[in-house]
C-alpha cells in the first residue's frame, strides 16, 4: 500500500521512470547479448561495465525523480551553501551578498516611512 501512494503522489512522472527505466534494463540487456559474440575474456567485464552503468543510470533517475517530489513525498532536502562549515571563515563572509550603501541607506528611509527620500535615492542611484 506504501507504493500505491508514492504513486499517487509522484503522479505521471512515476509512470515516466518506469518506462525509462525498462528501456533502460532492456538496452541494457540487448547490448549484453550483443557482447556475448566476444570472446569471454573481452565479453564478459564489458558486459559487467554495461551492467553496472545501467544501474548507476536508473538510481540517478530515481534519486532525481525523488528530489523533485521531495515535497509532495513528505523529505525535507538540506541545503548547504558550504557558508556554516567547511569553509574557511573568509570564504562564508565572502559567499553572502553584501547590500551596497546607496541600498543600505534606502532601506533606513523605508522603515522611517520616508517613502519619497527612498524614491529619490533609488533613481539618483539608478541614473
Amino acid at each position: 500500500m506504501m507504493l500505491v501512494g508514492v504513486i499517487r503522489r509522484i503522479g505521471w512522472s512515476y509512470l515516466l521512470l518506469y518506462v525509462f527505466l525498462g528501456v533502460t534494463g532492456v538496452l541494457g540487456g540487448i547490448v549484453t547479448v550483443i557482447l556475448s559474440a566476444l570472446p569471454w575474456y573481452a565479453g564478459v567485464p564489458l558486459q559487467h561495465v554495461v551492467s553496472m552503468y545501467t544501474t548507476l543510470v536508473g538510481f540517478g533517475m530515481m534519486g532525481y525523480v525523488i528530489y523533485q517530489y521531495h515535497e509532495a513525498l513528505g523529505y525535507q532536502v538540506p541545503v548547504d551553501l558550504g557558508l556554516e562549515r567547511g569553509a574557511p571563515q573568509e570564504d562564508r563572509e565572502d559567499a553572502r551578498p553584501q547590500p551596497s550603501p546607496a541600498l543600505s541607506e534606502v532601506e533606513v528611509l523605508l522603515r522611517e516611512d520616508r517613502m519619497d527620500d527612498a524614491l529619490e535615492k533609488l533613481r539618483a542611484g539608478t541614473a
